[in-house]
């Protein structure tokens, strides 16, 4: 599973590849500046000395036939994210991605991994992959169903989730 990419940031800026990325002779793990990924990744992002961030978290999961578990806006059946939400205060990101999923679809998760931090507007996105055991039950509104990449593609929160299905190598 690739890192994130704001650890990849730091690994090239504390390594020797760096310079061979800025040579453009880098290797073929280490993410350019011009990487469409990155690219992305930076056009979410927001100006420095912006107010503070606010912070959510989502879990990615994804069953063996290549789709992945997706909850709907409330207002909206057909508009389909991964299961996340805001960080409580006191909450660490990694805490308030298994409590979204739990809260949204009722299942639990462990092997709970970063995948990618993304800054969309004034929030700071921490999406997690993990692996979800239990049964899918909820009283909460919106419907939890398992979805193609291209449905979370065209949801509401559809260039984040473009970018962390690139992370994972799922082409859309």
């Amino acid at each position: 599973m690739r890192h994130g990419v704001l650890r990849r940031y730091i690994a090239e800026v504390l390594t020797p590849q760096y310079s061979a990325a800025r040579r453009n002779d880098a290797p073929q793990n280490v993410m350019r500046f011009d990487d469409p990924i990155r690219t992305q990744f930076w056009s979410l992002g927001r100006p420095i000395g912006a107010a503070p961030l606010r912070h959510a978290a989502c879990a990615v999961v994804m069953d063996p036939m290549g789709k992945f578990l997706g909850v709907s806006r409330k207002h909206d059946p057909t508009d389909f994210g991964f299961p996340g939400g805001h960080v409580e205060p006191g909450e660490k990101p990694e805490e308030a991605a298994a409590r979204e999923l739990q809260e949204e679809t009722g299942l639990t998760c462990d092997d709970i991994q970063k995948l990618v931090t993304l800054i969309d507007g004034g929030v700071k996105v921490h999406v997690f992959t993990c692996v979800a055991h239990g049964q899918i039950d909820t009283d909460e509104a919106g419907v939890v169903a398992w979805v193609t990449p291209q449905k979370l593609a065209a949801g509401s929160f559809g260039d984040q989730n473009r970018i962390a299905l690139g992370m994972l190598g799922v082409k859309i």
